[in-house]
């Protein structure tokens, strides 16, 4: 008798343990789930905001991409945000006080969040470190994942603390800020007319938009176009157009090379025109440089983009 009786307090206590195991396995089904995440810095001229009469400029914007799902669904996630830790502050992609729908910046065919944000206290710089981004269910449930943004060229900031120095890789700033640059990375170069001999012509016989310029940052790889139209009323901000991407067969056969200006015939048939437009509305360009590729990089790979002072066509003598 006494041997059975210890038989069914061992078998007992057996199942308690295995009940108290299995507990944060079973809550940990029932928690929103995060993946990978991407970031990508873009550095602004502030003709890119002066133009659509956005006041003050927000030179220094990020793009955060990052997988989230839930194991029930997604109609089962009621907030997912990314925060600063040093400044306190947060961004939406989804739900929060404004409840943010979730097609503002979900994208289905990939699975992920992703969207562009800028700090309206922090316009030309942006901390690297001590990011989070946050998940939270209908039920309380949340998870939290840590992150830090990239440098040019995709690697992660330095953590070493130099002994008496300010720690490095701590900010990226723009061609704007005017504070101290201790710890702080430039942001890609936003060129400029002036400084980077910056010409766009068309020419309607060939077809073709000339566009020359010059880059004095090495850590540029590649660079895009973006095309704006000329406004029908005067006063009014121009429209995005259509862009022409850095994998064209003219761009990529005119590469960016250190120390000598690109001269660019780029033909009118590979610019990804939006519905309704063509070559013949074009009159704006804005001229942006990107880093090398990284797999940490947000926007089609890359973890840092610049975009150049507006620039137009010359006017057509009437």
């Amino acid at each position: 008798m006494l041997k059975i009786f210890f038989v069914l307090m061992l078998s007992l206590l057996m199942v308690g343990c295995s009940s108290s195991d299995d507990e944060p396995r079973a809550k940990a089904r029932f928690l929103p789930e995060i993946g990978e995440i991407k970031t990508t810095i873009l550095h602004s001229h502030p003709t890119f905001h002066s133009k659509w009469g956005i006041s003050p400029s927000r030179n220094i914007r990020f793009a955060i991409s990052a997988e989230v799902s839930d194991p029930q669904g997604l109609d089962n996630l009621e907030n997912v945000y990314v925060r600063e830790v040093t400044d306190g502050f947060s961004w939406s992609f989804f739900g929060g006080k404004v409840s943010i729908p979730l097609d503002e910046c979900y994208k289905a065919a990939f699975g992920t969040f992703e969207c562009v944000f800028y700090s309206s206290t922090r316009l030309d710089t942006i901390l690297l470190k001590d990011w989070e981004l946050v998940a939270e269910d209908v039920n309380g449930n949340t998870e939290t994942e840590s992150f830090k943004f990239r440098l040019p060229g995709g690697d992660l900031p330095s953590d070493e603390e130099p002994l008496g120095l300010p720690s490095p890789d701590r900010f990226v700033y723009s061609a704007e800020y005017g504070g101290s640059s201790i710890g702080g990375i430039a942001g890609l170069e936003a060129m400029t007319v002036d400084d980077n001999n910056l010409l766009f012509t068309s020419n309607l016989g060939t077809q073709t938009f000339r566009i020359e310029f010059e880059t004095t940052d090495s850590r540029v790889a590649y660079y895009e176009l973006a095309f704006y139209d000329k406004p029908s009323v005067a006063g009014d901000p121009p429209e995005y157009v259509g862009s022409a991407s850095f994998d064209s067969l003219s761009i990529s056969s005119t590469p960016i090379v250190l120390g000598l200006p690109v001269e660019l015939d780029l033909n009118w048939f590979e610019i990804d025109f939006e519905d309704g437009y063509d070559a013949t509305d074009v009159d704006g360009l804005h001229i942006k440089l990107l880093d090398a590729p990284s797999a940490g990089g947000s926007l089609n790979g890359f973890t840092h983009v610049s975009y150049s002072e507006f620039i137009t066509l010359p006017a057509v003598p009437e």
